[in-house]
């Protein structure tokens, strides 16, 4: 079951992938420290979205790796798809799937899946918001040991401004959590700002945060994560 969740989200963008009213993106990342210190540090993700009259889906796919001089200190991925349906000028329905995966933090898997309910709070050509909520299921298992599996609650926001022709701020922040267990939950929030180098390269820089109430034994809750990479947009 864990390796057939994310080949259905794979599954299911490419099947459509080939379609005019795709956008896609590319984005890479690369640190690197030598003397001293030896520090690598790689981030790569892949984005994909089509947005119709009545409906919209959304595909990412980001992986990162890094390592110091002793050991690697970096290492997950995540996968993450969505489709939302308009119900009236503002409101939408979603079915919203995730699968990741992250050894330094003894996360062999979480993947979940909930439908759900969204509202256009702000709706114009330049500046969006939207807030999202719903109840599915998740199941996630840390160090080849702790295995749980739960009815979870997913609550999110994401809001986007255009501050000009060329530069846009975004940010976005979720909450997801066992239904049953007010103490176990995930909360992820990012904020960036994206602007136009030249033709089809962008330059994003970007602060992630990820805290998990519950994490694998003598693991941190708290993951920070500053980035800048370039993108390829097509």
């Amino acid at each position: 079951m864990t390796k057939l969740i994310p080949t259905l989200l794979m599954l299911a963008v490419s099947c459509s992938l080939s379609a005019q009213d795709w956008k896609q993106s590319l984005s890479a990342g690369l640190n690197m420290a030598r003397g001293n210190t030896e520090n690598t540090q790689i981030n790569a993700s892949y984005d994909a979205s089509r947005k119709r009259v009545l409906d919209t889906l959304k595909f990412k796919l980001a992986v990162n790796y890094g390592k110091d001089d002793v050991q690697k200190n970096t290492d997950n991925y995540f996968i993450e798809s969505q489709y939302n349906r308009v119900i009236s000028n503002r409101l939408f329905w979603l079915i919203n799937g995730s699968y990741e995966t992250d050894s330094i933090a003894d996360l062999d898997y979480r993947y979940a899946i909930s439908p759900g309910l969204g509202y256009k709070v702000i709706e114009r050509r330049n500046h969006t918001w939207d807030i999202e909520g719903g109840i599915g299921y998740q199941d996630e298992k840390f160090d080849l040991t702790r295995s749980d599996d739960s009815i979870a609650y997913r609550a999110a926001e994401k809001w986007n401004y255009a501050l000009s022709e060329t530069s846009s701020l975004w940010h976005s922040a979720e909450i997801s959590g066992d239904v049953s267990n007010g103490e176990d939950y995930i909360l992820k929030a990012v904020i960036g700002v994206q602007s136009k180098v030249a033709g089809n390269l962008s330059l994003k820089s970007f602060v992630e945060d990820k805290y998990t109430a519950e994490p694998a034994k003598n693991k941190k809750q708290n993951d920070v994560s500053f980035n800048t990479v370039l993108v390829y947009s097509f």
